[in-house]
């Protein structure tokens, strides 16, 4: 059988069970991606080897449409964010986790590499700085899932609700203006400077958002929106192709345009959410398939990673919340936001795509952290919403 046609068999196979799973999602176990991530792990080549690498090869573009599609539909609700979080506070959380995660990874590149004897600087700055992005992004569906299911409410949850949007908007800029900070140095035909590759970056976006819009008006009707939708993250997406740039980040740019300058923005952003569960799960199988596993000493990366993200989102989470008066600094909110799901591996898979000398080790480290923290998530948070006093600690799991 064509090993294609394996493949999308294994994705829709995979993502009816997994539907199965979110509809009895417990306190016991919270999935966010994880199961697809095994499942293309166990098809790629060290599982059984029924997706051959030249098989993900020529699905790559689909990849770069689907990435596009997540960085649109978030930049869509780019204005409806910017009114119900506390922008400034929100952004400096943000920046320390960032921070805090990038200079630690980068000293520990800095001694793996051994730059002293010659390696240049851009290939261990650049993963640190991918990575201390990618740290901040929590899972945008699991909020709603853990409100359902804990039946919590008070301050923590109402930011596990709301802070995620911001910290993932914060990291698809970071991403996207690293790898054209890594454009820039790579050679290649056009030798323009970072500033000039974040600005076609923008570009690019700014005027496919504002070509949908053209196209729109004031038009309503929901097929001809979805239409213009898909042919926007065409345009971005083959924008950032063209340049080796990142689809994620130009897209975002172009929803945000949408949503500046269309009053539909919502509507079309409720119309391509039925998409958001099938484009997870093809991006996380194919994700599954390109893990290469770290050699040597790169396999402590994991642990270092998990950690400093873990003290960095509860230093800095913790201080927003408590600094506002919502929660003691002992109820450790920031480990809340303990779940990954696709879109930081949709980041992580971007940095591979486009700088796969590096982005193969950002991509297995992102692989791995998704699958921990979807199984240590429920217990997590449970304890983190019973120290909030907004669920009953005893009530029975």
């Amino acid at each position: 059988m064509n090993s294609t046609l394996v493949l999308v068999l294994v994705i829709v196979f995979a993502f009816v069970v997994s539907r199965g799973l979110a509809d009895r999602s417990s306190r016991r176990f919270l999935p966010s991606g994880s199961e697809f991530v095994l499942v293309g792990l166990a098809v790629g080549p060290f599982g059984l080897g029924l997706a051959r690498p030249a098989t993900v090869d020529a699905l790559q573009p689909v990849v770069a449409l689907l990435i596009g599609l997540l960085g649109f539909t978030l930049g869509l609700s780019l204005r409806g964010m910017l009114r119900r979080v506390a922008l400034v506070p929100t952004l400096i959380a943000a920046c320390v986790t960032l921070g805090g995660v990038a200079a630690v990874v980068g000293a520990f590149l800095w001694a793996l590499a051994g730059l002293p004897t010659g390696t240049d600087v851009q290939f261990v700055v650049w993963p640190a700085v991918a990575l201390g992005c990618i740290a901040i992004v929590t899972s945008g569906t699991v909020g709603a899932r853990v409100e359902r299911i804990f039946a919590a409410a008070g301050p923590v949850m109402a930011f596990l609700r709301r802070g995620p949007a911001t910290f993932n908007v914060v990291a698809v800029v970071g991403v996207g203006l690293t790898l054209a900070a890594v454009r820039a140095h790579g050679g290649g035909g056009l030798t323009l400077g970072t500033a000039e590759w974040v600005a076609a970056s923008v570009g690019g976006g700014v005027a496919s958002g504002f070509l949908f819009a053209l196209f729109l008006g004031q038009d309503r009707d929901p097929r001809r929106m979805y239409l213009a939708s898909l042919g926007t993250v065409i345009l971005a997406s083959g924008v950032a192709a063209g340049g080796g740039l990142s689809p994620l980040f130009v897209n975002l740019v172009a929803g945000a345009t949408v949503s500046a300058l269309s009053e539909e923005a919502t509507v079309v952003r409720r119309a391509l959410g039925e998409l958001f569960a099938p484009i997870d799960a093809v991006i996380l199988v194919l994700a599954g398939t390109m893990w290469t596993p770290p050699s040597g000493l790169a396999w402590l990366l994991l642990p270092l990673y998990l950690l400093v993200r873990a003290l960095g989102q509860r230093v800095a989470v913790g201080s927003l919340l408590s600094g506002r008066g919502e929660v003691p600094l002992s109820v450790r909110a920031g480990d809340g936001l303990v779940v990954q799901g696709g879109l930081a591996v949709a980041l992580a898979l971007d940095s591979a795509r486009l700088v796969p000398e590096q982005g193969s080790l950002v991509l297995s480290t992102v692989l791995a952290a998704v699958v921990l923290t979807d199984l240590a998530a429920a217990p997590i948070l449970r304890r983190v919403l019973a120290d909030a006093g907004e669920i009953d600690a005893t009530h029975p799991v």
